[in-house]
Formats: structure tokens, C-alpha cells, sequence
């Protein structure tokens, strides 16, 4: 700087630290905002009046600044104790256990029988999760894809969307460009979506062809780009498919039955071949009501994140695939994405609960991946 920009600044900071402050806790930051720099002004005007039209900017970024350090000197910082890995890893899995397993609560339903294979609707929802939280999306997986619905405050949120959240693309349902516009995101999420977008919208074909994998396009600021293979997540408190609970009064079993909400009186009707092509591009967990969480497992403080997710996701999906053979999975690439989502987080999990599970890990690889060239790629990540 000049020694002439030197004594400019050095005139202007006496100025606007001289301000008047008396009675300013009573007044808005408008208020304050025409005071300071009236005040301000006016002792610049006293040196001419080419000084006052020259420095007009250069007050009104002061006075901001000003008001930004006395607004923030307003408010206190608090520091929260921050829970080890370990703790929040341990308290994701006594949450999603429990979520998971809430039959009176939740059902799990998919369309597409062929896709599951010898697994169930259950089961292979768990898996694809994991493999949302760990995975990049490869073409030809024959893999559904993933729907949350039901009640509000039912843990949809806190359990399973925050895992998601990091690696999603929220859609927005506006009209307009770059709707689709992801980046590096591994997920297309539609969050808290009016369950008919998913199935009679203009973007219902998009949806379909994305969950397929198949070659899609988009437009993205007037340019019209490919979409890579990417996962799809869609949240309502509606539901796309039907659903049942077995309840119990007194002696007697019957079924409640809970129809798909898709076609609503007032709305254009959707054809049953359009809603059952859909259907059979996803899983659908469906929640009825709140499942019974304990208070003490949910994050005090901050919440759950990806790697809890993984973390306390991790064990099950072991018994899962233990559980199930070769032959249970209609597509090897799923086998694949869950193996070496393993192996890719297997020295973190060993490192937060202490526990050494590779010789499993390699177990697991030799009984689900035949070629031997995916078994070494596999195990390399251990």
C-alpha cells in the first residue's frame, strides 16, 4: 500500500471505531445501520466534498462489517461432547436392529420376485443399503432399488436418510434445469416426495430408466449430458406399493391390509401396467407406526452419520451372506458390491470395535465369487 492508501485507511478506521455505541443493544441492526453511517458521513463531509462521494462504498462495507463483529460478539459458542466411533457405531446398531426387526411396525414388500431370488424382501433391503453406503454404481447389476415410507418420527431420518445424506443428490421438483445434475454422487434421493412423482410424473420414464441402468440423459444448463449408473432412494409418508401386517384379536389372525396411494380420487389415473413396471424397480420399507427405540441408543448430540451406518451395519450383513448361498442371488454383481464393501471398511471396523473378521471376510469370498481374479481383487483390500 501507498503511504496516501495508508493514511486513507488509517482515517477511516478512527472514524468508524469513534461511532457512537450508546443505546445501541436497544436498537435493530437497520436502525443501527442508518445511525453509523449518517454519523459517519457527516464527519467525512467536514473534509470536503469529493472526500464524502469518494468514501460512500467504502463506509457501507465497514459499517458491515462493523455490524457482523457486534452481532457475532452477541452470541455464545457452547462446546458438545463429542462421542467416540465406537459408541455412536455400537448405538446405529442397537437402533437399526431394532428398527429393522419391528414386525408389528414395519413390512418390507418388492414386486419383482425374480430380482430377489431365494432372498427376501427383508433381507435384501439390508444388503442394498450397505451396498448404497459403501459402492459405486456399475451397469447391468440387476439390483432394486430402495423406498422408506410411513409414518412421520419414525426414525426414517435419523437412521437411515443420514447414512445416505453424504453421498446423495436431492432432487428438487421444481421445473427447470439440473434436476439430475450429481456430480460425484453415488445416489439420487427423492426426499419426502409426493409418492406420485415417483409414479405418474414427467420424470417417471427418467426413473425407470435410472434404475435400470440403461443409457440416460439429461439437461444440465442448456446442455444435454449422460448420467452414469447411480442409485435411487425415495422417502414418503405415502405409499407406492401395498402393504400387510398380520395382527392378532383375541384368538384369530387376520391381515391389515394398507393399498398403495398412487391413485387418489381427483387425479388423472394411473395405469396399473405404468404403477406395476414402477413397483418393480424398488424395495419399500413401510412403517405404520413409530418403532419401539430406546432413548438411551439415539445420539445425545450430532447424529448419525455414513460410517455409523457401515459400522453397525457391518456385522449383520456378514451372518446375511453367510446365511444365504450362491445360488440365492439372481446377479453375481451383488455379491460382489457387498463383499468388497467389506473388504473396503473391514480395517476401520477392525480398528473401532477391535475385532479381526478378514479370515471371514476371505471365507465369505472363496463360497460367493467363483473367478479367481475378482477373489484376489477382493482380498487385496484386506
Amino acid at each position: 500500500m501507498s503511504e496516501r492508501e495508508q493514511k486513507l485507511e488509517q482515517f477511516l478506521k478512527k472514524i468508524i471505531d469513534e461511532l457512537s455505541t450508546h443505546g445501541s443493544e436497544m436498537q435493530s441492526a437497520t436502525e443501527l445501520a442508518h445511525l453509523w453511517k449518517d454519523e459517519a458521513l457527516q464527519k467525512i463531509s467536514c473534509y470536503g466534498v469529493t472526500l464524502f462521494h469518494k468514501l460512500q462504498p467504502l463506509v457501507q462495507l465497514l459499517i458491515d462489517q462493523k455490524l457482523t463483529k457486534k452481532l457475532n460478539d452477541s452470541f455464545v459458542t457452547i462446546a458438545t461432547l463429542t462421542m467416540s466411533q465406537f459408541d455412536m457405531a455400537s448405538r446405529y446398531q442397537c437402533c437399526f436392529n431394532a428398527w429393522i426387526d419391528a414386525e408389528a411396525h414395519v413390512t418390507f414388500k418388492a414386486t419383482n420376485k425374480r430380482l430377489l431370488g431365494n432372498i427376501s424382501p427383508k433381507d435384501m433391503f439390508i444388503l442394498t443399503f450397505f451396498i448404497f453406503c459403501t459402492c459405486r454404481r456399475v451397469k447391468n447389476d440387476n439390483l432394486l432399488q430402495l423406498g422408506l415410507v410411513g409414518c412421520s418420527t419414525s426414525g426414517k431420518s435419523t437412521i437411515f436418510e443420514s447414512c445416505l445424506m453424504e453421498g446423495s443428490h436431492i432432487t428438487t421438483f421444481d421445473q427447470g434445469v439440473g434436476r439430475f445434475q450429481v456430480g460425484n454422487k453415488t445416489i439420487i434421493m427423492f426426499h419426502d416426495v409426493d409418492i406420485r412423482f415417483i409414479a405418474a410424473s414427467r420424470d417417471t420414464e427418467k426413473i425407470k430408466t435410472i434404475a435400470r441402468t440403461e443409457p440416460t440423459v439429461t439437461k444440465i444448463q442448456g446442455t444435454v449430458n449422460s448420467l452414469k449408473p447411480i442409485f435411487l432412494f425415495y422417502s414418503s409418508n405415502e405409499r407406492l406399493m401395498n402393504h400387510r401386517f398380520n395382527s392378532q384379536a383375541s384368538k384369530n389372525w387376520f391381515q391389515v391390509h394398507y393399498p398403495s396411494q398412487v391413485q387418489r380420487t381427483g387425479y388423472k389415473r394411473v395405469t396399473d401396467d405404468t404403477l406395476a413396471a414402477i413397483q418393480h424397480r424398488f424395495i419399500e420399507a413401510f412403517v405404520r407406526s413409530p418403532p419401539p427405540l430406546e432413548s438411551t441408543h439415539l445420539p445425545v448430540s450430532g447424529g448419525f452419520q455414513r460410517l455409523h451406518g457401515v459400522l453397525g451395519v457391518y456385522e449383520r450383513v456378514i451372518g446375511l451372506m453367510n446365511h444365504y448361498q450362491t445360488s440365492d442371488f439372481t446377479s453375481p454383481v451383488v455379491q460382489q458390491y457387498i463383499l468388497q464393501g467389506l473388504a473396503a471398511n473391514h480395517a476401520t471396523f477392525k480398528q473401532v470395535f477391535d475385532k479381526d473378521l478378514s479370515n471371514v471376510i476371505r471365507a465369505l469370498t472363496q463360497k460367493h465369487i467363483v473367478c479367481n481374479l475378482l477373489q484376489q481383487s477382493i482380498l487385496e483390500r484386506l
